[in-house]
C-alpha cells in the first residue's frame, strides 16, 4: 500500500532529525521503502498572502454589494488598511487571508493568476485584497458557497504570517510504498523508527504508555469496565486481543485545524473531532480504531441484583446467515458465518477489521463513547473482505497481520487526545487477551540463534560484526552473545514477520545498502529442463500474429460464475471454483478461452471500429479428484463493423492460412463441422464453421460465434473465432517445411475475376484451379465482393494466377493457352461468368 506521509509530522518524533525532504526520500527508498513521489501540501500559495484581522466594517458609499473592511496585517500600532470586499460573511475581529499588493492570486478561482496592485473600485482605493479560498488554491481544504471568503478564525492563525506558515502548510507530503511484509511501518511512527535508524537519530515516542498503570504482564485489564460494559469473546484465536474503552462528557464538533491539515496531508477527509482522532491514531501507530455511540449500543440484561441501570454489551463472534449491517460507507453488506463481526446485545453494529456500521456511529449529540482498539486474525479478515467486496483503510493492516501488543498503545492515544480536543474522560476500559495466546510483553518476541559469519554469507559481502549489531540494534532488535554466536531477539512491532537468519540477513544487507553490494550473475546448471522447444513455437505464433496487425491480450485466467453461464457451461459441473476467491468476478477457473476474449470484446466494442485481437492462454477442465486438465488454446478473433458480409469470417480463415504457411504445418485444410460432437460447436454459426485439419489431425475450428453466444454477452455486432488446440498444433509445427529450390525461368503472371454462386465453396474453388494443369504454379485470391452490380445470392472472386514451367520460360501465348482452359472449367463445372 502506498501512504501519504507528512513530513513535518514525522520530524515530531525525530527531533534531531536535519535532513532535508530529498534526502529522506532518496535514503528511505535505499534503505527501506520506495518513495514514490514526492510534493509540497500547497503548490503557489503566494507568501505575500498573509494572515489580517478585519477590526472594522463600512458600507461602501458607491455599491450596496461591497463594503470596506478596515483590516490590520501585523501586529505593530499601525493604521489598518483600507479594503473593499465583497464577501458575504465577512464581520469584524474574523481573521481572513489578505493578499498584499504584489500578491498573485485568481481572480473568482479561475483563469491564470493575475498580481495584485492597489485599485480604485467604485471610487474607494483597495489597499489589498481580502480573499476566498479558490482564489489562493486552498478550495479543497476550505469549501465555501459563492461570494465567501476564507475564515481563518478558528485556526488560531497570528496576524500577519504568511497563510502558508500560519496554517502549517509549508510541508511536504511523501508517498512511501510499503511492502505488504512490514504492517509495522503502515504509520507514522513505523517510518520514524525507520528513518531513525538510517540517519542514526533518536525516535522519540516515550508519550505512548498506556497512563492508567496498565502493566502487559498482568492478567486482563477491567477498570471499572463491568459497570458500563460487557465485552464477550467468543472467538478468540481469531481476535486475539479486545480493548475497550469507555468515556463520557465529550463534545462532538469539528477538529482543530492541526488535526484536520494533518488528516487532508493524509489523503484523509475531516469528518468529526471522534472519527477524526481515530483516524488520526490509525496513521500514526498503524493501529485502526473504531468509535461506537454508547448509547446506541443494546444493553444486555442487568447486572446481578442492580436495579439503577443496565450494562452495554459488545460480543465478538462470527456472523449468522441473513444477518445484514449498513455500514459507514451507506452500503448494507450480507453477513454469514464466515465474516467476523462486533454485534451488541441483538445485532452486528461493526464488520470486525474492516468497517463499523452505522447505526452506532458517532453523531452530533454523542456524549458518551466507547472506543474498540484490537486485533484481528489476518486470514479472517482477508476472507472477509474479499467475500463482502469490501476494503478499508482498517483491513489493509489488518489482513497484513499486527502485533498483539500493539492497541495499549493506541488506547493510550485516543484517551490523550480526547481528553484534550472533545473534553471527555474515561469511565471504563476492558480488555480481553485470548489466554492460550503468549504473554503480552513489549520486550520482544521470538529470539534466533545465528552466527554473524552466517549472516555475511547470506548477504555475500564481509560486513564486520560490530558494523552489522549496530544496524539491528538501531532498527528495535536486541543482540546478545559473543563474537562467534547471537541472539537476536526481534522486537514487539517485528514479530508477525520474525522467522529466522534470512530475516535478519535482510536486515542488514538493506541497512548496509543493496545499491552497495556487487553484482554478480549465478552461476551453474540449471536445476530443470526448460520446454525451449514450445517457447521457441509460442514465440513464433505471437510474433506472427503481431506481425499480421493483431493485439495480443493478457486476461485473468479467472471469471465469474455469471460468465461461465452465460457461455453455456454448468459452473457447478463444467468449471473449477475457487475456495477462497480474491472478488466475486473470479470465482472460477475458466473452461474456455473465449470467455475473457468475449469479455474484452464486449467491452471495447463500442469503442472501436474494428478489434483484431488474439490471446495464447491456458484454459482449466476439472477432472474427479485430480488437479484439473489445463490446455494451452490460442484464439485470434475479428471483430467490429463489417464492410461487407462474412469479412470477419474471411479474416479468421485468412489467419488461419497465414500461420499454416509461417509454421509450416503439412497438409493444411479444411472441413465441414459435420455431425462431429465437441463442446465448442455450440458457440458456432451452424452455417459458418468449418473444422481446421493439418492432414488426419483437427487443429481445431475457425467461424463466426453463435448470435445467442454474442446476445448473452451483450455483443451488438458479428465475432468471428479462430479457435486451435496448441498441443495437437506444436507439434506438426515444421513438418510441411520442404526445401524448394528458386524458380530457375521467370512465371507469366495473370489475374481472373468471375462471379459465382455464393453457394460454390471457395475451398473447392481454390483446389480446381491449383489443379487444372501442371503450369499453374501459384493461386491467390485478393478480392472478393458482393453488392451493387452483382446477382443476389452471387459473389465476385478476383485470383492471381501464375503460369511457370521448371524446363524453360513460358511464351505468352503458352500462358494464355492455359489461362483460356480455366475460364473454360470455371464456366462448366461452378457455373461462373468470368469478367472482363
Amino acid at each position: 500500500m502506498n501512504l501519504l506521509v507528512s513530513y513535518n509530522w514525522l520530524r515530531e518524533f525525530l527531533p534531531g532529525l536535519k535532513a532535508r525532504p530529498e534526502e529522506v526520500a532518496e535514503r528511505l527508498s535505499l534503505h527501506a521503502f520506495s518513495v514514490e513521489r514526492m510534493r509540497p501540501m500547497v503548490v503557489g500559495l503566494d507568501p505575500a498572502i498573509v494572515v489580517g484581522k478585519i477590526v472594522e466594517i463600512e458600507p461602501h458609499p458607491n455599491a450596496d454589494k461591497l463594503r470596506i473592511a478596515r483590516t490590520t496585517t501585523n501586529n505593530k500600532d499601525e493604521r489598518p488598511r483600507t479594503i473593499v470586499c465583497g464577501g458575504t460573511n465577512i464581520k469584524e475581529g474574523m481573521l481572513v487571508a489578505v493578499a498584499l499588493p504584489g500578491a498573485k492570486v485568481r481572480w473568482h478561482g479561475e483563469g491564470e493568476p493575475m498580481e495584485l496592485t492597489p485599485t480604485e473600485i467604485r471610487g474607494v482605493k483597495s489597499e489589498g485584497m481580502i480573499c476566498a479560498a479558490n482564489e489562493i488554491g486552498l478550495y479543497e481544504m476550505f469549501p465555501h458557497k459563492e461570494r465567501e471568503i476564507l475564515d481563518l478564525t478558528a485556526t488560531g492563525a497570528r496576524v500577519g504570517v504568511p497563510v502558508a506558515r500560519a496554517l502549517g502548510l509549508d510541508d511536504v507530503v511523501l508517498e512511501v510504498e510499503i511492502t505488504t511484509n512490514r504492517p509495522d511501518a503502515m504509520g507514522i511512527v513505523g517510518l520514524a523508527r525507520e528513518v531513525g535508524a538510517i540517519f542514526n537519530v533518536k525516535c522519540k515516542i516515550e508519550n505512548v504508555k498506556l497512563k492508567i498503570g496498565h502493566n502487559p504482564s498482568r492478567p486482563p485489564l477491567n477498570l471499572r469496565g463491568g459497570d458500563w460494559l460487557d465485552v464477550k469473546v467468543e472467538v478468540p484465536k481469531l481476535c486475539p486481543r479486545y480493548m475497550a474503552v469507555v468515556m463520557e462528557g465529550v463534545k462532538v464538533g469539528p477538529s482543530p485545524w492541526w488535526i484536520q491539515r494533518r488528516l487532508m496531508a493524509s489523503g484523509v477527509r475531516p469528518i468529526n473531532n471522534i472519527v477524526d482522532i481515530t483516524n488520526y491514531v490509525l496513521l500514526e501507530y498503524g493501529q485502526p480504531c473504531h468509535a461506537f455511540d454508547a448509547e446506541r449500543l443494546h444493553n444486555t440484561e442487568r447486572h446481578g441484583n442492580k436495579t439503577d441501570g443496565t450494562r452495554k454489551k459488545i460480543v465478538v463472534r462470527m456472523g449468522k446467515k441473513g444477518e445484514k449491517v449498513l455500514a459507514l460507507d451507506g452500503n448494507t453488506y450480507e453477513l454469514d458465518e464466515n465474516i467476523l463481526v462486533i454485534a451488541d446485545a441483538q445485532r452486528p453494529v461493526a464488520i470486525a477489521g474492516i468497517m463499523g456500521g452505522e447505526e452506532t456511529g458517532v453523531r452530533a449529540g454523542t456524549t458518551r463513547i466507547v472506543y474498540e482498539i484490537a486485533n484481528f486474525d489476518a486470514l479472517t479478515i482477508r476472507r472477509g473482505e474479499h467475500q463482502i467486496g469490501l476494503t478499508s483503510a482498517s483491513s489493509v493492516r489488518f489482513n497484513k497481520g499486527l502485533p498483539v501488543p500493539l492497541p495499549e498503545f493506541a488506547a493510550a492515544r485516543l484517551m490523550e487526545l480526547t481528553a484534550e480536543i472533545a473534553g471527555g474522560k474515561v469511565v471504563g476500559m476492558v480488555d480481553r487477551h485470548n489466554p492460550s495466546s503468549p504473554p503480552l510483553t513489549l520486550r520482544g518476541g521470538k529470539t534466533v540463534k545465528v552466527a554473524p559469519v552466517e549472516v555475511a554469507k547470506k548477504i555475500g559481502v564481509e560486513i564486520p560484526a560490530p558494523q552489522m549489531k549496530k544496524y539491528l540494534t538501531a532498527l528495535g532488535f536486541s543482540v546478545s552473545g559473543g563474537a562467534k554466536k547471537w541472539g537476536v531477539k526481534f522486537p514487539y512491532w517485528r514479530e508477525v514477520e520474525a522467522d529466522g537468519v534470512a530475516d535478519i540477513a535482510e536486515e542488514v544487507a538493506r541497512m548496509y545498502g543493496y545499491h552497495r553490494i556487487p553484482g554478480v550473475l549465478p552461476q551453474g546448471d540449471l536445476p530443470f529442463e526448460i520446454q525451449s522447444v514450445q517457447f521457441t513455437h509460442e514465440h513464433e505464433v505471437k510474433e506472427a500474429l503481431r506481425g499480421a496487425g493483431f493485439t495480443e491480450l493478457y486476461t485473468y485466467s479467472f471469471v465469474a460464475r455469471d460468465s461461465v453461464a452465460r457461455a453455456g457451461f454448468d459452473p457447478d459441473r463444467d468449471a473449477l471454483a475457487l475456495a477462497n476467491p480474491l472478488t466475486s468476478e473470479m470465482a472460477h477457473m475458466r473452461p474456455w478461452l473465449g470467455i475473457s476474449l468475449l469479455k474484452a470484446v464486449a467491452e471495447n466494442e463500442k469503442t472501436r471500429d474494428e478489434l483484431k485481437l488474439f490471446e495464447l492462454s491456458s484454459e482449466y477442465h476439472p477432472r474427479a479428484g485430480e488437479l484439473p486438465d489445463e490446455r494451452q488454446k490460442l484464439i485470434v478473433l475479428s471483430a467490429g463493423r463489417e464492410e461487407r458480409e462474412g469479412a470477419h469470417f474471411y479474416a479468421a480463415k485468412g489467419v488461419a492460412e497465414h500461420l499454416a504457411e509461417v509454421l509450416a504445418l503439412p497438409n493444411f485444410g479444411y472441413e465441414k463441422v459435420g455431425s462431429i460432437k465437441a463442446p465448442w460447436v455450440k458457440h458456432y454459426h451452424p452455417s459458418r464453421v468449418l473444422l481446421v485439419k493439418s492432414g488426419r489431425d483437427i487443429l481445431g475450428v475457425v467461424g463466426e460465434l453463435h448470435p445467442q453466444l454474442l446476445r448473452a454477452y451483450g455483443i451488438e455486432q458479428r465475432v468471428a473465432f479462430l479457435e486451435w488446440e496448441m498441443r495437437v498444433v506444436y507439434p506438426l509445427i515444421g513438418q510441411g517445411r520442404a526445401y524448394e529450390p528458386p524458380p530457375a525461368y521467370p512465371p507469366v503472371k495473370r489475374d481472373i475475376a468471375f462471379v459465382v454462386s455464393k453457394e460454390k465453396e471457395y475451398a473447392v474453388i481454390h483446389g480446381a484451379i491449383a489443379k487444372l494443369d501442371p503450369l499453374i504454379a501459384g493461386v491467390e485470391l485478393f478480392d472478393q465482393y458482393a453488392g451493387k452490380g452483382v446477382p443476389e445470392g452471387h459473389r465476385s472472386l478476383a485470383f492471381h494466377i501464375q503460369y511457370a514451367s521448371a524446363e524453360r520460360t513460358l511464351t505468352a501465348q503458352e500462358a494464355e493457352k492455359v489461362h483460356i482452359k480455366l475460364s473454360r472449367m470455371l464456366k462448366e463445372r461452378f457455373d461462373a461468368k468470368v469478367r472482363d
